[in-house]
């Protein structure tokens, strides 16, 4: 820890806003300053609306400048990220669901991850079919991000799901637990 005047460690400081209009649509906004360099350090936007449950959308932004002390080593993305996405989610009925998922890194122009896919749920079985496009130029050994004359290369991903009451035979990395982690305030049927 470094120290600044009178050797008082200099700590960063963090500042949250969350503006809930009604439950179904609220905006939280956060920002983390650095008290060494006396400038915002990372930084995150996100709209959230819904109808309770149906339909959900959800904005969002998130850029950092460096690491921070507070946060751990992302050897994704280096020492800074600039990254805008969106989500969408619909149910129909009782039976019908679509959902889609896109996330872009505005500083190198080019998408990270693009799902989409659809559900049919009735009383006794189910099935998911979702389509995933995503950046695979992670490192398996070290985590770090190899960019060919600054090419990304992507992997594609067809999913394929049943479900017989609430038993689920998948194809791959289970379409419903990534619709649950990326999907804030939408739930399949």
């Amino acid at each position: 820890c470094e120290f600044g005047r009178g050797n008082h460690p200099r700590s960063d400081y963090v500042a949250e806003f969350d503006f809930d209009y009604s439950r179904h649509a609220w905006i939280k906004t956060s920002l983390l300053w650095d008290s060494e360099e006396d400038r915002i350090s990372q930084s995150l936007f996100k709209l959230h609306l819904s109808d309770g449950g149906n339909q959900v959308a959800n904005l969002f932004y998130r850029k950092r400048r460096r690491e921070s002390r507070l946060s751990l080593p992302n050897p994704i993305y280096g020492d800074s990220l600039e990254q805008a996405g969106v989500n969408l989610g619909k149910n129909w009925g009782n039976n019908w669901s679509a959902f889609a998922n896109w996330n872009y890194d505005i500083r190198r122009s080019k998408y990270l991850e693009f799902l989409a896919g659809a559900q049919y749920k009735s009383c006794c079985w189910g099935v998911r079919l979702a389509a995933r496009r995503y950046l695979s130029d992670i490192d398996a050994v070290d985590g770090s991000l190899s960019l060919d004359e600054g090419e990304f290369d992507y992997d594609s991903f067809i999913g394929l799901e049943f479900t017989i009451q609430d038993f689920t035979l998948n194809s791959g990395a289970g379409i419903s637990n990534i619709v649950k982690s990326d999907f804030e305030g939408f739930a399949l049927p």
